[in-house]
C-alpha cells in the first residue's frame, strides 16, 4: 500500500490484535495509533517512518521487543509508556529526542542514553524494573528521569553534566550509592527525596547549590563531601537524614527551614556564615547535638 499517514487512534483499544506489518511508505502517525491493543506482540516499523507517535504503543502490555528503523528521528510522549512486557530498548543512531514520559510505568530494567540523543523529563516514571541506567550526554540530568524507579541500583552519569534536575530520582529507594560528575553546580528540588537506601554520594567541589527537599527522607545517608563551595542549602533538603555527620556549615550563606530537621547523628555544627538569620527548625529534634557556633553578628534564632 502507499498510505503515508494514518489517522488518531486507528487501531486503539483492538483487544485481540497481535501482529501488524504497517505500510512501507508509512511516514507520520497520529497520537493514540495502537493504544491499547492489549494482545500486540509484534510490529513491524518501515524504513520511512520518521516518528514514534504519541502514545503510538501506549498500555500494550504484550508488546516485550521492537525494532526501531534508522528514519525515526523522534519518539513522542507516552509512546511506550505501560508496555509493562518491553524489557530493553536502543536507541538508533539518528534518533535524537525522546520526549516525555515515553516508557513511562513500562517494563524497561536497562538504558543507555547516548551523546546525540536528548530526553525529556520523567521518561522512566514508575518504571519499577528499571534496574541500570546510564547517561551518556551533557547539561542537566532530565527532571523525573527515575522518579519511582524502585528497582533502580545503578546510575552511571558522563562528565558532561553540571546539574541534577528537580526529582530526577525521587523514590529510587533501592539505589545505594551514585558518583556525581565533578563538574555539577546545583542538585535539584526533591533530586535523590526518599532514596531510602542511599549511603554515599560521591560528588566534586564545584556545588553550590542544594535545593529543598534534595535529599529529604534519604535516612541511610552519610557519606557526602560537605565542600567549601556549597553556598546554599534549601528548606527540608536534608531532612531525617538520620545518618548524616557535618560540622562545617561555616560556608553556608544560606539555609532554608528545616533544612537539618531530625539529622540525628549531627553533634557539632558551625553556621558562622548565617549572618543575620537562624532560619526556622533549622536543627529541630537533632537529639545529639551538643555544640553550636554562631555569628556574632546573629540578629533572628528561630525555633532551631
Amino acid at each position: 500500500t502507499a498510505a503515508t499517514h494514518l489517522g488518531n487512534s486507528a487501531f486503539a483499544s483492538c483487544q485481540a490484535l497481535n501482529t501488524v506489518l504497517l505500510p512501507t511508505a508509512l511516514k507520520t502517525v497520529s497520537p493514540n495509533l495502537f493504544a491499547d491493543c492489549v494482545s500486540l506482540v509484534s510490529v513491524t516499523l518501515p524504513e520511512t517512518l520518521t516518528h514514534v507517535g504519541e502514545f503510538m504503543f501506549g498500555g500494550c502490555t504484550s508488546l516485550a521487543e521492537i525494532n526501531i528503523p534508522a528514519s525515526v528521528k523522534s519518539i513522542d510522549t507516552y509512546a511506550f509508556s505501560k508496555c509493562t512486557a518491553l524489557k530493553s530498548f536502543t536507541v538508533g543512531k539518528n534518533l535524537t529526542y525522546i520526549d516525555h514520559y515515553a516508557f513511562a510505568e513500562s517494563g524497561i530494567r536497562e538504558f543507555t542514553l547516548p551523546e546525540w540523543c536528548t530526553a525529556g523529563g520523567y521518561i522512566f516514571l514508575a518504571c519499577e524494573s528499571l534496574e541500570k541506567l546510564t547517561l551518556e550526554g551533557s547539561g542537566t540530568v532530565p527532571e523525573g528521569i527515575c522518579m519511582g524507579c524502585t528497582s533502580l541500583r545503578e546510575v552511571n552519569l558522563a562528565k558532561g553534566y553540571t546539574e541534577i534536575s528537580r526529582e530526577a530520582f525521587f523514590n529510587c529507594e533501592s539505589l545505594p550509592e551514585i558518583t556525581l560528575p565533578k563538574n555539577v553546580k546545583k542538585i535539584g528540588y526533591a533530586a535523590f527525596q526518599q532514596c531510602k537506601s542511599l549511603v554515599t554520594v560521591n560528588n566534586g567541589r564545584k556545588i553550590t547549590e542544594i535545593s529543598d527537599y534534595a535529599f529529604f527522607g534519604a535516612i541511610k545517608l552519610k557519606n557526602l563531601k560537605f565542600t567549601k563551595s556549597i553556598k546554599s542549602v534549601g528548606a527540608y533538603s536534608f531532612y531525617a537524614c538520620y545518618e548524616l555527620e557535618i560540622k562545617d556549615l561555616s560556608h553556608v550563606t544560606y539555609a532554608g527551614i528545616h533544612a537539618f530537621e531530625y539529622c540525628t547523628s549531627l553533634k557539632e555544627v558551625d553556621i558562622s556564615s548565617l549572618y543575620y538569620n537562624v532560619p526556622q527548625g533549622l536543627f529541630s529534634r537533632c537529639t545529639s547535638l551538643e555544640k553550636v557556633k554562631f555569628a556574632p553578628t546573629v540578629t533572628e534564632i528561630g525555633n532551631v
